[in-house]
């Protein structure tokens, strides 16, 4: 539900319960002040914020995102039910060429290349329907800061990396799906 409220509004929901309160943007707010007049959206503090688009092809710049280039990350809205959106200028191009350096380096057998699975735990198995290979990377410089912008990308303060999976890395050669 999207929900913009006033200054007035946003200084009474802080002091009566606790808020996290974002601009429209999806940056975090210290204060509940804008400038601007623009929207103020309110979030109980145990949710994660849900950026505010109304149809397909909606486009929003989120300047206040650190990008890995000079190119601001912006984001596309592909459906709305469910929310899917494209984010743009979020990885670059040498970032995903040192994924897949860092996939063929990894000597973890849990984590290195190796043909993918379906399932959990005990019911995790090999199966027809998918047919790539997959690695995770936990610790590289490279994910450590695409998993922070991630965070940074879902308003989330402070990176905590048991919040945080690996980044999966996966390898389709021709032929090959995930059905």
């Amino acid at each position: 539900i999207d929900c913009s409220i006033s200054a007035n509004e946003c200084t009474d929901l802080a002091g009566a319960i606790a808020w996290t309160f974002f601009s429209a943007k999806g940056k975090r707010l210290r204060t509940c002040t804008m400038s601007d007049g623009s929207s103020i959206f309110a979030a109980p503090s145990h949710r994660l914020f849900v950026h505010s688009m109304h149809e397909v092809g909606e486009t929003l710049l989120l300047d206040h995102l650190q990008s890995p280039t000079d190119v601001p990350i912006k984001l596309e809205a592909l459906s709305m039910s469910p929310r899917v959106f494209y984010i743009h200028n979020f990885l670059t191009d040498s970032e995903s060429d040192e994924f897949i350096q860092q996939a063929l380096r990894i000597s973890s057998e849990k984590h290195k290349m190796k043909h993918s699975t379906v399932g959990m735990g005990t019911n995790k198995k090999q199966a027809s329907v998918r047919t790539s290979k997959n690695a995770f990377d936990y610790t590289s410089t490279n994910s450590m800061a695409i998993k922070q912008r991630s965070f940074d990308l879902l308003g989330i303060d402070t990176f905590d990396s048991r919040l945080a999976d690996g980044v999966q890395i996966v390898r389709y050669e021709p032929g090959e799906a995930y059905i």
